[in-house]
């Protein structure tokens, strides 16, 4: 199997058989691709929606975590899933739609070319933000802008959710972070690992109103999460790029 797109859930009773069908209308046309969802640790109906279309003949593996772990823990649970079924890549993407599944073509794409990382990007020609709230556009911008300026590399949108990795190279960062910002801790070791990298354009959507409100926010202990692995990462690009790293 060559991709294994994975959708971590928690709490996401009102629209996981809308993701489902969206994600499973998409890779059906694609050849050796797979769907996991992982229920982290739900205290809603998720769980049932997900037996649901499991009934209603749509083809996905379920991962189920017995309690919540956290973002970063459901995307692990997934990979190591994925693994186990042999795919080659895994493609992360939320659960809200705000991803566009059409898009996960682009990514197969990608594959072909001699890269590790493929990357939804915002700021790319063809990419953007659809309805996202001026505060986090404020927030996404600057942040990708400082991240860029720091640590260079190949991708525009480091903060971007919507990624794909090859199975291997992802299991085999020692990740440490349980929220969203296990998304910048990723960009810290694929560094340091040298993964090759790409951009994909990506236009992200909003919420819609039906679904609960996003758990992620710009809090100053999310920035500060963000921005250590950010510095971290600057770090070490100095130390490469300084006459004493380079005669190493």
């Amino acid at each position: 199997m060559k991709l294994a797109v994975v959708i971590p859930m928690h709490n996401e009773e009102a629209g996981a058989r809308q993701c489902i069908a969206a994600v499973t209308s998409v890779i059906d046309d694609l050849n050796d691709t797979a769907l996991i969802v992982v229920d982290d640790g739900s205290s809603d109906a998720t769980r049932d929606e997900l037996q649901a279309a499991e009934a209603l003949g749509f083809k996905f593996e379920r991962v189920d975590a017995a309690t919540n772990q956290g973002y970063g823990a459901a995307l692990q649970l997934g990979a190591r899933r994925a693994a186990e079924l042999g795919a080659e890549w895994v493609l992360f993407m939320d659960s809200d739609l705000t991803n566009p599944p059409d898009q996960i073509p682009s990514f197969v794409a990608a594959m072909a070319d001699d890269v590790d990382v493929i990357k939804a990007c915002r700021f790319c020609r063809g990419g953007g933000m659809n309805g996202v709230p001026f505060r986090r556009q404020i927030f996404s911008r600057t942040g990708n802008v400082l991240a860029r300026v720091l640590v260079g590399g190949p991708h525009r949108d480091i903060t971007n959710g919507f990624r794909a990795i090859r199975t291997d190279r992802y299991l085999a960062m020692p990740l440490t972070e349980r929220g969203f910002a296990v998304i910048v801790e990723e960009m810290y070791h694929g560094q340091g690992a040298r993964l090759r990298g790409v951009d994909v354009p990506s236009v992200l959507t909003s919420r819609t109103a039906e679904l609960r409100v996003s758990s992620f926010g710009y809090t100053p202990k999310t920035i500060w999460t963000y921005l250590r692995w950010t510095l971290r990462a600057a770090r070490n690009r100095l130390l490469r790029l300084s006459p004493k790293g380079s005669t190493r």
